[in-house]
């Protein structure tokens, strides 16, 4: 079980990734940007912290 979630995980980083990468408004990939970074537990992009 834990095999499927972790694998979940990696597709929903990696498109939340490609998501980031073809976003224009800033405000909206600061939120996607945050969210990727609380899933791998490490800073991703522009994040202020």
């Amino acid at each position: 079980m834990k095999d499927v979630l972790d694998k979940q995980k990696e597709r929903a980083i990696e498109t939340l990734k490609q998501m980031s990468e073809k976003e224009q408004d800033s405000v909206r990939k600061l939120d996607i940007d945050y969210v990727i970074t609380v899933l791998t537990n490490k800073p991703h992009g522009a994040m202020p912290f």
